[in-house]
């Protein structure tokens, strides 16, 4: 349900739907992941680095956890550096 919340960007709904999905099951990558691009996708980019490292607790090799962690300390250094 997450994920279809988050693709039609009704992000409250979708960050509930993640977080239910979590508690039921806390190694589920795909929701940390998704949970992960919604912050990222909404600018929220510090909230973005937690759920990636969980992806990354549960498996190193994640590229996409290395990616969205990437990219969430990507952006918060560049809006740092616009001030």
């Amino acid at each position: 349900m997450g994920y279809i919340y988050y693709e039609i960007e009704d992000y409250e709904k979708a960050i509930s739907a993640l977080n239910k999905a979590l508690e039921i099951n806390p190694n589920l990558v795909i929701s940390w992941l998704e949970l992960s691009s919604l912050y990222l996708d909404t600018d929220e980019f510090d909230k973005s680095i937690e759920p990636n490292k969980k992806v990354l607790d549960i498996n190193p090799k994640d590229e996409c956890g290395w990616n969205n962690l990437g990219s969430a300390y990507y952006n918060i250094k560049n809006s740092m550096m616009r001030y």
